[in-house]
C-alpha cells in the first residue's frame, strides 16, 4: 500500500519526531475517525500508523504536510524530509503502533521508497 513519511518538530517538547502513514481516501478517514469538513484540493490523505505523528495527515504538492484537528486543516510548518513509498504488509488496515507494540520494528513490515 502507498505510504508517506516525514519528520517534524513536536509542539509539546520541541524534539524531532517521525510520522509514517498509509494512503486512505478522505471519506475513509472521516468514517474511521469521526471527522467532518471538506478535503483539500489536490491532497493525498494518510492514516498514521507510527507511534508519533497526528492521527491523520494530508500532503499537497508533494511536500506540504497538513494535519486535521477540530474539523480544520493546519499546516505543519516544521515538516521536512517528506518521502513516499510502498509499505509491504499483509494487513489491509493496520492499527496504529503504540509504545508497547511498535509495528515499524515488526519483521512483517518493510517500506520501499520511490525514487
Amino acid at each position: 500500500m502507498d505510504s508517506c513519511e516525514f519528520t517534524y518538530i513536536g509542539r509539546s517538547d520541541s524534539q524531532p519526531k517521525h510520522a509514517l502513514g498509509i494512503e486512505r481516501s478522505w471519506d475513509e478517514l472521516k468514517a474511521e475517525f469521526g471527522r467532518s469538513g471538506p478535503g483539500l484540493p489536490g491532497a493525498i490523505y494518510f492514516k498514521t500508523i507510527s507511534v508519533e505523528g497526528p492521527t491523520l495527515f494530508a500532503v499537497v504538492d508533494g511536500n506540504t504536510v497538513l494535519y486535521h484537528e477540530h474539523d480544520k486543516w493546519y499546516h505543519y510548518i516544521t515538516a521536512k524530509d517528506v518521502k513516499f513509498g510502498m509499505l509491504n504488509t499483509d494487513e489491509r488496515n493496520p492499527a496504529r503502533a503504540t509504545i508497547d507494540k511498535n509495528y515499524l520494528d515488526d519483521k512483517k513490515w518493510s517500506v520501499t521508497y520511490n525514487t
